[in-house]
């Protein structure tokens, strides 16, 4: 076993390297390697650059980046005619994004753009869902390219932004994000280098505190990005980046900042952190709307994960080739453990009896939101270890993770509200239904499968007794071998019908279900599917309930699925009964 490992920092920080995207990217892999053994940058480069396509060049120790992928490639390499035509689509648009220099438009083009390629139906394939994903990659890289080279104009306003800066922001955080997903980590950690000059220390991050931006590092300048009012708003669109909202009456009007921009250059000026200020004052925020005690609980989620699980995610897990398997179940346990007592057991007791203001709700949710996105981020970057890579536990807890959070999206209206009397218990019923509706499917199907078994088994034992006599094969024998073959058949026709029955499940229940391949850009294969539905208390107290199940209807094991599912209590959790 490789016994070489890259420290979590630095698998941190080149994961979340993006070089279609990040400007510096050189320069922070150079800096890596430069203090880091011959062995260790090997493993840097086997596991994590040359995934990126990044090339080391181990002789001038310089690097170079080339895309293999393009839109103008892909519109011809599709096996899918249909897929073929949208690439072709896609590619003759940037035609027009080339001659294009007005902000605003280039916002809107983006934006709208992304959402015609998310709107992509797939119906359920696959395949077509992994070609969806790689149009969008290769779309958002195609167009970085592009804008990096446009001239552009910038919206008038007070915070006069520069092309550099829009640029910048378009390239280096909105379209990193869309890249990324949920394992963007856009906050520079309090601890690193640049936070200890004094601008950051003794001025940011107390503003931070007070007002609970993000503070977004990139190649040439940091972006202050305020918090959303409302989920489902992206608070990295590049037209609220843009946008600087007017309120009040003629004569008095007042202007609202949904974004503060930091230049490198100028925070050793004297001047500079109260022309900053001045920026923030105008910054739109919730937080005063919310009661101490609700502050104090996000306080309390956030400590958790920068003081124990951070830190526990960055220990050695110390394995050998004897117990392994052992040592990684246990450490995920912890890992469980841990987020279910210091995340969802103060979240439930929280929304279910401490907020009474539906700003109170919204802050909680959201917070809740961004601080599961991190974990889930600093989760990636311990799971990228090669000692890790084939253990599929490791897989299963962040397919978990991120559909408990796609399940407080769909069920937002459902927990994150005030609640009296019965609701409760009425929102906690609708959160089981997937379980059990699959549960009683099976029940009803294991029933006739379990029968038309007993009866295939009588007929293999008169099949047998009919080999030992010349005259019984003659009378009986081809009776029971056609007998056989239609009891075979009809066994068939059952685990289809279970199959599909099964599949319907998550398709009639949306709000309570997350098709882990449809509904995240993660990482798939073509040959099983998993989905995910509530667990434990209103969905909240447990991770979620996780069903796999093989995409080819003959490599479904019915008696082995029927034992992985019969076995959950969704009441209280994911144990035998």
């Amino acid at each position: 076993m490789n016994t070489v490992m890259i420290p979590y920092q630095i698998r941190a920080t080149l994961l979340q390297l993006e070089p279609s995207t990040d400007l510096n990217w050189k320069e922070i892999v150079s800096e890596i390697l430069e203090h880091e053994e011959i062995d260790v940058r090997e493993e840097i480069d086997r596991q994590i650059l040359k995934p990126k396509e990044i090339q080391w060049n181990r002789v001038t120790n310089s690097f170079e980046y080339k895309i293999s992928n393009s839109l103008h490639i892909l519109k011809h390499s599709f096996s899918n005619e249909r897929m073929r035509s949208i690439a072709a689509k896609l590619t003759h648009s940037t035609e027009w994004l080339k001659k294009t220099t007005d902000s605003l438009q280039i916002a809107d083009y983006l934006e709208n753009a992304l959402q015609q390629i998310d709107l992509i139906p797939v119906n359920d394939d696959l395949t077509l869902q992994r070609e969806k994903l790689l149009i969008r990659r290769v779309f958002l890289q195609d167009v970085a390219n592009i804008i990096r080279k446009l001239k552009l104009v910038p919206p008038k306003g007070i915070r006069q932004l520069t092309a550099e800066q829009i640029k910048c922001f378009i390239i280096e955080v909105y379209i990193k994000q869309q890249l990324l997903g949920y394992w963007f980590k856009p906050l520079l950690p309090k601890y690193s280098q640049m936070m200890q000059h004094p601008f950051f220390k003794y001025f940011l991050l107390k503003e931070q505190d007070f007002r609970k931006f993000d503070i977004v590092q990139t190649s040439e300048f940091i972006f202050l990005i305020a918090p959303i009012q409302h989920f489902g708003h992206n608070p990295y669109s590049i037209r609220r980046f843009l946008i600087e909202e007017q309120m009040g009456y003629e004569g008095h009007q007042q202007i609202y900042l949904n974004s503060v921009v930091v230049e490198l250059s100028r925070i050793k000026e004297g001047t500079y952190a109260e022309e900053v200020s001045n920026y923030l004052q105008k910054m739109i925020t919730i937080q005063h709307q919310v009661h101490k005690d609700v502050l104090e609980i996000v306080a309390d989620f956030e400590h958790f994960v920068d003081k124990k699980l951070v830190p526990y995610l960055m220990e050695p897990l110390g394995l050998n080739t004897k117990n392994s398997e052992g040592i990684v179940n246990d450490y995920l346990k912890n890992i469980e453990n841990m987020i279910m007592s210091y995340i969802f057991l103060p979240l439930r007791n929280a929304v279910k009896s401490d907020l009474s203001h539906i700003e109170e709700f919204e802050y909680l949710f959201m917070s809740v939101h961004r601080i599961l996105s991190e974990i889930l981020g600093h989760y990636r970057d311990f799971k990228e270890q090669p000692s890790l890579f084939f253990n599929t536990d490791i897989q299963l807890l962040e397919y978990r993770i991120m559909a408990y959070l796609k399940l407080l999206e769909k069920r937002k209206d459902e927990i994150f509200i005030p609640m009296y009397g019965t609701e409760w218990a009425k929102m906690n019923e609708r959160s089981q239904q997937p379980v059990r509706k699959i549960q009683d499917l099976l029940e009803f199907h294991m029933q006739d499968f379990c029968d038309l078994k007993t009866y295939m088994g009588h007929l293999l034992e008169e099949q047998t007794m009919t080999k030992g006599s010349f005259l019984k094969r003659i009378i009986k024998g081809e009776k029971v071998e056609k007998d056989l073959i239609q009891a075979e058949a009809a066994a068939m026709r059952m685990k289809k019908q279970a199959y599909l029955d099964i599949i319907a499940v998550p398709k009639s229940l949306l709000r309570y279900s997350v098709f882990i391949e449809f509904e995240s850009l993660t990482s798939m294969n073509e040959f099983e599917r998993h989905y995910a539905f509530p667990n434990g208390d209103n969905g909240l107290t447990r991770l979620p309930v996780l069903m796999k199940i093989p995409e080819n209807l003959g490599d479904f094991d019915f008696e082995a699925f029927n034992a992985s599912i019969m076995r959950y209590d969704v009441r209280f959790s994911s144990v035998t009964k």
